[in-house]
Protein backbone atom coordinates (compact mmCIF):
# COMPACT_ATOMS: atom_id res chain seq x y z
CA UNK A 1 0.00 0.00 0.00
CA UNK A 2 2.93 2.26 0.86
CA UNK A 3 4.35 1.67 -2.65
CA UNK A 4 1.18 2.77 -4.30
CA UNK A 5 1.20 6.15 -2.20
CA UNK A 6 4.65 6.76 -2.88
CA UNK A 7 3.93 6.49 -6.98
CA UNK A 8 0.83 8.30 -6.49
CA UNK A 9 2.98 11.48 -5.18
CA UNK A 10 5.73 10.90 -7.58
CA UNK A 11 2.71 11.03 -10.14
CA UNK A 12 1.67 13.94 -8.94
CA UNK A 13 4.97 16.15 -8.70
CA UNK A 14 5.70 14.85 -12.04
CA UNK A 15 2.10 16.32 -13.31
CA UNK A 16 2.92 20.12 -11.22
CA UNK A 17 6.11 20.36 -12.65
CA UNK A 18 4.47 19.84 -16.51
CA UNK A 19 2.25 22.19 -15.82
CA UNK A 20 4.87 24.76 -14.66
CA UNK A 21 6.49 24.11 -17.86
CA UNK A 22 3.51 24.85 -20.08
CA UNK A 23 2.43 27.47 -18.28
CA UNK A 24 6.14 29.00 -18.96
CA UNK A 25 5.66 28.23 -22.26
CA UNK A 26 2.92 29.59 -22.62
CA UNK A 27 3.62 32.82 -21.40
CA UNK A 28 6.67 33.33 -23.25
CA UNK A 29 4.67 32.70 -26.70
CA UNK A 30 2.18 35.32 -25.58
CA UNK A 31 4.98 37.25 -24.98
CA UNK A 32 6.95 37.05 -28.17
CA UNK A 33 3.41 37.39 -30.23
CA UNK A 34 2.48 40.96 -28.10
CA UNK A 35 5.89 42.32 -28.30
CA UNK A 36 6.23 42.83 -32.35
CA UNK A 37 2.65 44.04 -32.36
CA UNK A 38 3.57 46.97 -29.59
CA UNK A 39 6.81 47.72 -32.01
CA UNK A 40 4.67 48.42 -34.62
CA UNK A 41 2.18 50.62 -32.63
CA UNK A 42 4.92 52.52 -31.41
CA UNK A 43 6.97 53.39 -34.85
CA UNK A 44 4.31 54.42 -36.33
CA UNK A 45 4.25 50.72 -38.93
CA UNK A 46 0.94 49.64 -38.00
CA UNK A 47 -1.61 49.04 -41.13
CA UNK A 48 -4.44 48.45 -39.32
CA UNK A 49 -7.03 45.58 -37.55
CA UNK A 50 -5.78 42.95 -40.53
CA UNK A 51 -2.34 43.92 -39.98
CA UNK A 52 -2.49 42.81 -36.46
CA UNK A 53 -4.72 39.73 -37.37
CA UNK A 54 -1.55 38.74 -39.76
CA UNK A 55 1.21 39.55 -37.23
CA UNK A 56 -0.71 37.58 -34.43
CA UNK A 57 -1.04 34.60 -36.55
CA UNK A 58 2.67 34.82 -37.79
CA UNK A 59 4.45 35.84 -34.88
CA UNK A 60 4.93 39.25 -35.64
CA UNK A 61 7.46 38.30 -38.52
CA UNK A 62 6.75 40.16 -42.22
CA UNK A 63 6.51 38.45 -45.38
CA UNK A 64 9.29 39.37 -47.49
Amino acid sequence: MLETEELGVSILQDLHQQRQSLLHANDTVFLLLKVPYRLHLLTGKFEGKDERKRLMRKGGRKNK
